[in-house]
């Protein structure tokens, strides 16, 4: 016996898998960017899969918060679906510290993955200004004189 929307004429849902796999996709990598400043990625559009495919994002390493946003809406770090034709764009908080810290983005669509990598800038210099008078380590600096009266 068939009833209306299930049995053997395969009515209601359907469990087939359609193509998840995207274009290969990969946003640029940035360096020397500042430190706890929002760092927006390039944006890209997404291809070669059908419309409903799951994206996600993650992250590792120093830098704070890790979002996406399709097309114009809104930032989020939330997991949701994108659509061919949809455009990607990614944004990080970047470390407070200078470390020259690296956060690594790591954004998932259907089967394909991409890693982001932001790296802030280099780390302040370690001796004090020579208009101080003393320089690493307690030493007299060079200030035009002989630092000694």
């Amino acid at each position: 016996m068939t009833g209306f929307g299930y049995g053997v004429l395969g009515f209601g849902a359907h469990t087939s898998r359609g193509d998840n796999t995207p274009n290969a996709f990969s946003f640029t990598d940035v360096t020397n960017q500042a430190l706890n400043t929002a760092i927006t990625s390039n944006t890209l559009t997404i291809a070669g899969m059908d419309d409903g495919t799951a994206i996600s994002i993650s992250s590792s390493g120093t830098g704070g918060t890790h979002l996406y946003q399709i097309n114009s809406g809104s930032f989020t770090a939330s997991a949701g679906t994108v659509n061919a034709g949809d455009t990607v764009t990614l944004k990080v908080t970047t470390a407070a510290l200078y470390l020259r810290s690296t956060t690594l983005v790591s954004i998932t669509i259907g089967s394909v993955t991409d890693v982001w990598s932001v790296i802030t800038t280099a780390p302040a210099p370690a001796f004090a200004s020579p208009t101080l008078g003393v320089g690493l380590y307690g030493q007299f600096a060079s200030t035009g004189g002989s630092g000694m009266s």
